[in-house]
């Protein structure tokens, strides 16, 4: 093989040596079972873990569903692994993906922060011996790429983990490294390709120490990062002298892809350490010294901001290797954990601070054109805070959302505060995650078993209480051992946000008479934002009352011009437990009125439910958001049903519990893996459900559509809202819901009695299926264009079957009008 000529060095030099951004070098931990003989901690200890060393990227090896569940709501980035094994079947079948993803993506995106997932880890390693294979990860890439897509998500990448002595060839200089062959031109120069088309990150695995091990040449001190006038190697190609071996090795991953001709593509560094232990007594630079100087070493570096000499921005991300030890070694094995098997710190070292640099800082001071990733520091969290609750006195919150005027407003000053400047979709991104912060903790404190006291902000619940609770409500972990910071700022800031039923239980804390901490707090700003010459005491409690309700509640004033001018903005549909009971209810209530002749109500059924819903709960969701909500609703019982009536689940209808075996749920899942999310919870609300979704023929059909004929005459008054609450004898309309219910749950317990193997009856994907489908779709227009042309791609089964796994109808709408743009179009 010809080496590439010196000019070329210079040029790739030059070239890598002029870019002039530097993005700030995120900093993770790897998290892995798969060596331990132990049962591993449980999900809220390592949530609490990665929460004390102020870390916010995690690698889970071996992804598990209720360990990625702890991490919802949190600000903690995931990078998800596939396992090695389920590359051959994925790369054959893209539906394997799909199933993975429906396991270990869909329940929890975008709730939890999955960035990227390693499509295997060192599979070139692990399948050295059977070459044949390393045909199959490309195509495995791509069809878990593709998954995605069809699953309608975007941001989450794809790539695959490679081992630095496993494909670099001449790790020094590192002008001389390349790709190894053959896996060079066949995969990995396709690969490249397709990082680079979908701006994606090469992920490689980099440890200083197992080079030094190899190469006795090397000094510990260059490995370790030490600061000493020998400590250093000198790349005569390019002129370049390092410092530390983790540079050297870093710029040969960058010049082998810059031989291959993709030098622009992001590394990131997903294992990096140093054992405290070794696999035997040979092996003395593994200990608790060396450890922690290289991590304390190369946090210090990366902090630095300095990146390496061929890539000044430097790395994208690096995870440390790993969270803790294994409390029982197998052979050959090292510790190279940053805790102990109990959790507690083994190494002193500040791992937070890996952050925005400040050359970017500079960078973005003199107007240099680079994107930042939004890193909230709590000082900056606070800023966001107070600059929120500002818009939101001004009068810039009239619904659920600020104004125009208000993010305008709110981006301008926080730079002006700050330095940084974040665009709109960053600062509303945390506007989103602050408000589902919001929305768990009042959950908690309203939650009377976790005896939350507002005057000493402490609870008193048991450790049984919090085990129960967290089981139930995983996203509170994060405020067992510490509580929510600013809440008297944000009860102002979301006050008329959140849906009453979900805060009725925080009612007891807000504000008393003229002393409460929000009056004081609004007394405040209002001395900020008073013209000047006003007095502070000028304001009494009633005036002050009546600046709190416009404020608060969003009232347009006629001094606010730009309230007066702007538009209502659509409010986004959270479904809470509560206001899902009440759709329930009045999903109910028009099925048994005869709204609902099919497969979907009819025009006056949505219209009752859309104005009801609105009457109850003060919310105006639009058609549209309550039919999505209705296609949610009976995916989920669709997965129920399926679920219960499989006779190895062994469900019992007296205890409302599964029988089944780990083995039994651990073969379900991986053939239905969406029947995940009733592992340990229920359906809710399962027997009106039947009711709505089952037109079951029984004894007594007859008499069913006398009470419904009599229902839909009867008393127009709410089913919910009753005005006597302290009357116990229930209405008429009250006693038939009661009889209907009672009737469909009686019919429901003895189909589950009688379960049977014939009841597992996969989704046959019919035509007939489809267009009821379509037909219940008002946005398509029957005899349109569209219509026509899906009525032509449902003869093939698998566009029908796409068609109804996409549950949304702007989806599948979007789905349509891609496939009718199609050029040629399709036959």
């Amino acid at each position: 093989m010809t080496m590439p000529s010196l000019s070329f060095f210079i040029t790739l030099t030059l070239s890598l040596l002029q870019l002039t951004t530097s993005l700030p070098t995120q900093l993770g931990v790897t998290y892995s079972t798969a060596a331990t003989t132990t049962k591993p901690p449980p999900p809220d200890q390592i949530s609490a873990a990665l929460s004390t060393l102020k870390l916010t990227s995690l690698r889970i090896l071996n992804p598990d569903p209720t360990l990625t569940r702890a991490f919802t709501y949190t600000n903690t980035s995931l990078l998800l692994t596939i396992p090695n094994s389920l590359i051959p079947p994925i790369s054959a079948n893209r539906s394997v993906a799909l199933r993975w993803l429906y396991l270990h993506v869909v329940p929890f995106y975008p709730r939890a922060k999955i960035t990227t997932i390693s499509v295997g880890h060192d599979f070139l390693d692990e399948y050295y011996s059977s070459p044949g294979l390393f045909s199959c990860l490309l195509p495995a890439v791509r069809n878990v790429h593709l998954a995605l897509r069809d699953l309608g998500i975007h941001r989450i990448s794809v790539s695959t983990t490679f081992s630095f002595v496993n494909i670099i060839s001449t790790p020094f200089p590192p002008s001389s490294s390349e790709f190894q062959p053959p896996a060079s031109e066949s995969f990995i120069k396709p690969l490249l390709q397709f990082l680079r088309d979908t701006n994606s990150s090469f992920l490689i695995n980099i440890y200083p120490y197992k080079l030094y091990r190899l190469n006795s040449e090397i000094p510990i001190g260059f490995a370790l990062f030490q600061d000493h006038p020998f400590n250093f190697r000198d790349d005569l190609i390019t002129g370049v002298r390092y410092r530390n071996l983790f540079d050297m090795m870093v710029d040969s991953v960058v010049s082998a892809m810059a031989v291959a001709g993709y030098e622009n593509i992001p590394v990131v560094v997903v294992e990096t350490g140093w054992p405290s232990s070794g696999a035997d007594t040979s092996e003395v630079e593994a200990n608790p010294a060396y450890a922690e100087m290289y991590l304390k070493n190369l946090v210090e570096h990366l902090r630095s901001g300095t990146g390496t000499p061929l890539r000044k921005e430097g790395v994208a991300e690096v995870y440390i290797y790993e969270l803790f030890d294994k409390e029982v070694k197998l052979r050959n094995d090292r510790n190279w954990g940053i805790l102990y098997p109990n959790m507690t710190k083994k190494y002193k070292i500040e791992f937070s601070g890996c952050g925005c640099n400040d050359y970017q800082k500079i960078a973005i001071e003199e107007g240099m054109s680079t994107w930042m990733p939004a890193v909230w520091t709590p000082a900056h969290h606070e800023t966001y805070i107070d600059l929120c609750l500002e818009q939101t006195l001004k009068g810039n919150k009239p619904g659920t959302h600020f104004n125009k005027e208000g993010w305008n407003n709110i981006v301008e000053s926080f730079y002006e505060k700050t330095g940084f400047r974040y665009d709109n979709k960053q600062i509303k991104n945390h506007w989103s995650f602050t408000k589902e912060q919001w929305k768990v903790w009042v959950k908690l404190i309203g939650d009377s078993s976790m005896k939350w006291d507002p005057e000493t902000k402490t609870f008193g619940a048991s450790k049984e209480d919090w085990d129960k609770y967290i089981e139930a409500n995983p996203e509170a972990a994060q405020f067992r051992f510490k509580e929510l910071q600013f809440t008297e700022k944000l009860e102002i800031i979301f006050d008329g946000t959140i849906n009453a039923a979900d805060t009725e239980a925080s009612t007891g804390r807000k504000r008393h008479n003229g002393s409460s901490t929000s009056s004081r707090l609004l007394r405040k700003v209002q001395r900020t934002t008073m013209p000047k010459g006003k007095n502070d005491n000028s304001c009494d409690d009633e005036s002050r009352s009546a600046v709190m309700v416009q404020y608060t509640h969003g009232t347009p004033m006629a001094s606010e011009q730009s309230m007066s001018s702007s538009s209502p903005r659509k409010a986004k549909a959270t479904w809470m437990p509560a206001m899902h009971k009440i759709f329930i209810d009045l999903c109910l209530e028009q099925t048994l009125q005869g709204n609902k002749p099919q497969t979907h109500f009819n025009r006056e059924g949505w219209r009752n439910i859309n104005e009801s819903f609105q009457k109850k709960t003060g919310l105006s969701f639009d058609r549209i958001q309550l039919k999505n909500h209705w296609d949610v609703t009976k995916e989920h019982w669709k997965v129920w049903s399926k679920l219960i009536g499989t006779g190895s689940m062994k469900w019992d209808p007296n205890t409302n519990k599964f029988g089944a075996s780990e083995a039994d749920w651990e073969s379900y899942l991986q053939e239905n893996p969406e029947a995940a999310q009733f592992r340990f919870k229920e359906l809710e609300l399962a027997d009106k459900l039947e009711t709505i979704f089952n037109e079951i023929t029984v004894p007594g059909e007859s008499k069913r559509a006398s009470q419904r004929k009599k229902y839909k005459y009867a008393s127009k008054k709410s089913l919910l809202h009753n005005k006597e609450p302290d009357i116990l004898k229930p209405d008429k309309k009250t006693e038939l819901l009661c009889d209907a219910v009672e009737l469909r749950g009686a019919v429901m317990m003895q189909k589950r009695m009688e379960m049977v193997p014939s009841t597992q009856v996969k989704p046959t994907y019919s035509i007939g299926e489809c267009i009821d489908c379509l037909d219940g779709m008002e946005e398509v227009v029957q005899g349109s264009d569209l219509y026509l042309f899906a009525l032509d791609i449902f003869l093939k089964k698998d566009y029908r079957e796409v068609f109804l796994q996409l549950k949304k109808p702007n989806v599948r709408i979007a789905w349509l009008q891609r496939l009718q743009s199609l050029d040629p179009p399709l036959k």
